[in-house]
């Protein structure tokens, strides 16, 4: 997994969980622990997109297609002879 993608991933993330720790706190629940249970859950979104093949910014499937696609040029191409 590249920097760009590990990026992207984390900034989801992060735009997911700010905003639901915040919304949480204004609603009055003041609790770090309660206020940690909301940023967990907040992962959810950004994992389930990481888990779905067809997204191409960060999918696991496109990842691996990626490696495979690396692997098939390497051995697919023609040399010289």
């Amino acid at each position: 997994m590249n920097l760009k993608k590990i990026e992207a991933a984390l900034q989801s993330y992060v735009t997911l969980a700010l905003p639901s720790v915040m919304t949480a706190y204004l609603a009055g629940y003041k609790d770090p622990k309660t206020l940690l249970i909301v940023a967990g859950a907040a992962i959810v979104l950004p994992l389930a997109r990481a888990m779905k093949p067809s997204d191409k910014a960060y999918g696991i499937v496109s990842i691996a297609a990626e490696e495979l696609t690396k692997e098939t040029a390497a051995i697919s191409t023609p040399t010289k002879g």
